[in-house]
């Protein structure tokens, strides 16, 4: 009778084991294939925020290298050489829209004319010298309205879609690029959250969900210490 009760008490647990078998291989499956989903979808929506970090940065960059050459030059700031050095920077920089000299708040000379051009918009200082300004109005007729990169006496418009300028297979992706120093600086295309920065914290990128919605954060190593992100 010992050994019949020892026998039947295997044959349940063998029984229960092969249920719980059962049940478990397929949601470990599905786990298993949600994850490398996750995996695939992550890394696309990742390679869109590195290619706006990227582009980001290569703005910053050339700003950065514009702005240097003019401030080295040791001409009167308007005078023949420099206006034709600033037309040399236009055509040269991709990302570069204009180049001027500031006087006061007012563009006195550039590379697109002897039009002024006013610097009465919102602006802020960053901690590395450089004063953003968030829209310009240049041209004349029906000027266009750019994002303004200041230091010292000299300034460099760049469209600020241009960043965001990258082909996406998803026609509903929102990207951006948003500023650590001021979160109501931003150049989007879609809709960016600025709390979503606080998910990246320390690290150089991270992917999340939220709300349905697959994020990625990537931090920039530019200049203007920008994030770019993707969603």
């Amino acid at each position: 009778m010992q050994n019949r009760g020892r026998t039947r008490t295997l044959y349940v647990l063998e029984v229960g084991a092969a249920l719980l078998l059962a049940i478990a291989a397929p949601w470990l499956a599905w786990r298993e294939a949600d994850r490398q989903a996750y995996d695939i979808e992550s890394g696309i929506v990742l390679d869109y925020a590195r290619d706006v970090q990227h582009r980001a940065d290569e703005t910053a960059i050339q700003a950065d290298s514009a702005l240097q050459r003019l401030g080295m030059t040791g001409m009167p700031p308007c005078s023949p050489f420099n206006l034709a050095l600033m037309r040399e920077l236009d055509l040269t920089f991709s990302y570069i829209q204009a180049v001027g000299h500031v006087r006061g708040t007012t563009v006195d000379c550039s590379s697109i004319g002897p039009d002024p051009v006013a610097l009465d918009g919102a602006s802020f200082l960053t901690s590395k010298g450089v004063t953003i300004y968030k829209s310009v109005r240049i041209g004349s007729g029906r000027p266009a309205r750019v994002l303004g990169l200041r230091r010292g006496d000299f300034i460099v418009f760049v469209h600020d879609d241009l960043p965001l300028d990258t082909w996406t297979r998803t026609p509903d992706i929102a990207l951006g690029v948003l500023h650590i120093e001021d979160h109501d600086f931003r150049m989007t295309r879609g809709p960016i959250d600025g709390a979503w920065l606080t998910r990246l914290g320390a690290r150089p990128a991270v992917t999340f969900v939220e709300d349905g919605r697959l994020i990625a954060i990537v931090r920039s190593a530019a200049l203007t210490r920008s994030r770019s992100l993707a969603g």
